[in-house]
């Protein structure tokens, strides 16, 4: 037995005295989304982190404070409105309040929508231009687009299209300007709406063959069930749709690791150029484009209605990318995003993940509810600052980010700063330090609420 698990595990041990003597240089952003753990709650995803580990006390941490992406600005106006943005972002990573850019919402006692919690606050964004913001009336009904409408009252879907893609449609700039949303069904719905804008011909459907994996179906009873009206409620966000709908110029995401030496890897953005119902020819984006061809292959994910129930899939392995979900978007930079925030943020860094994907802030774009939009009710001389502005839920994890704001009071210290930097941890891309997860449920707009420091806020021109 022992020489038998020497053997097996000999070629390990190996590696691992390799590694003896190396310096290993991790870099990561607890403000970020953290670890995905299914049915788990605050405290299992807190010790799945890193920080949760017990050799993370054996690494040297240091922070990270300029962030570099977004000082690429010579206008000094510019400049200062860049800087407002990164505070916010900021803010919204540490879950705190910052004074006439970020301002906090303190619930009411009979406040019965939203309650006191450790881990979540609202926040009213006053450095969001409100030409960037697009709001769904309370009537409106979803139903189909028509950009040829003359109806007085503009939709707002096609409003916000419009704004992230004003010179109409054309893969490149589809490919850096994406909608962003917190659900999987609003994910789909924007790319089946951004791709009405394609003006060329939608191929057939490109319909997949599923069956049933390891499933005791003898007399056939379970494979009788597999109809499309059925199928298309199968899916799973890593897995292409039973029904794949695509036109030439589409801009998709590849959902396999098929050729890593050329690039061709998951979530590799390519550009359709050929449909057939065998194969489908693309191209990659970039200054060195390559070209592949995709075959059907197979997938196997499991049913939501039972674990022991496991679907073959055999599709082609594309998914639309005009929109993404805000966890899959983590870690790139886009030239601009509209964020679809009707659902709320529901995770620890969404929000901080959704506003810190573009570098200026004039690239944002909010679609929210009339809810999520601050209305002052009150009789004032004075204009409101906040009147009109994004109101959102954030959620951060204390445990998360309480390592990045003693790195950033012991840098502050050694520069005799004295709390000048507010608190806040950047990297030169993303903000260092902890992810903040987002969860928006706005209550009635039209309340009175109690905010922070209003006498300050008062004093800042919007």
């Amino acid at each position: 037995m022992s020489n038998l698990l020497f053997a097996r595990f000999h070629p390990f041990c190996f590696l691992f005295l390799l590694l003896i003597g190396k310096v290993f240089v991790l870099m990561f952003d607890a403000k970020q989304m953290l670890p995905v753990i299914p049915g788990g709650d605050h405290i299992d995803i807190v010790k799945a982190c890193l920080f949760s580990s017990p050799y993370w006390p054996r690494f040297k941490r240091n922070i990270l404070i300029i962030n570099m992406r977004l000082l690429r600005v010579d206008d000094p106006i510019e400049q200062e409105e860049q800087t407002r943005y990164d505070k916010m972002i900021c803010g919204i990573g540490e879950n705190r309040a910052v004074d006439g850019i970020l301002m906090e919402i303190e619930p009411l006692e009979y406040d019965d929508v939203f309650t006191v919690s450790p881990t979540e606050k609202r926040f009213v964004l006053t450095v969001v231009p409100k030409e960037n913001m697009f709001v769904v009336p309370a009537e409106m009904k979803p139903g189909e687009l028509d950009f040829d409408s003359e109806d007085p009252v503009p939709d707002p879907r096609i409003a916000a299209i419009k704004w992230l893609h004003p010179e109409g449609y054309s893969p490149a700039h589809a490919a850096k300007f994406v909608v962003l949303a917190t659900t999987n069904k609003s994910v789909d719905e924007w790319n089946d709406f951004i791709g009405l804008t394609n003006p060329n011909h939608q191929h057939a459907p490109l319909l997949s063959k599923d069956t049933f994996t390891d499933v005791d179906d003898v007399h056939g009873h379970l494979a009788s069930m597999i109809r499309d009206g059925v199928l298309k409620k199968y899916n799973s966000n890593d897995v292409p749709p039973h029904k794949l709908i695509l036109k030439v110029g589409d801009v998709c995401l590849v959902m396999r690791n098929l050729n890593v030496s050329d690039g061709i890897t998951n979530n590799t953005r390519v550009v359709v150029l050929h449909i057939t119902n065998t194969f489908i020819r693309c191209q990659t984006l970039g200054d060195d484009p390559v070209h592949v061809i995709l075959p059907r292959i197979r997938f196997n994910f499991r049913l939501p209605y039972g674990q022991s129930f496991v679907m073959t899939r055999l599709q082609f392995p594309l998914r639309r990318a005009f929109a993404l979900s805000i966890n899959k978007s983590q870690g790139q930079t886009v030239g601009g995003a509209l964020i679809d925030a009707r659902s709320g943020f529901f995770a620890h860094g969404q929000q901080y993940v959704g506003v810190s994907r573009v570098t200026h802030y004039r690239s944002l774009g909010l679609y929210l509810t009339q809810n999520q939009v601050w209305c002052n009710t009150c009789p004032s001389a004075r204009p409101i600052p906040m009147h009109g502005k994004p109101v959102l839920s954030n959620i951060v994890y204390p445990e998360a980010i309480r390592e990045i704001r003693e790195l950033t009071r012991e840098y502050e210290r050694s520069l005799g700063l004295d709390g000048a930097l507010g608190g806040l941890g950047r990297d030169d891309g993303d903000h260092a330090g902890g992810a903040a997860s987002a969860s928006s449920s706005s209550s009635s707009s039209n309340r009175r609420r109690r905010v922070n420091s209003i006498e300050d806020q008062e004093n800042h021109d919007y």
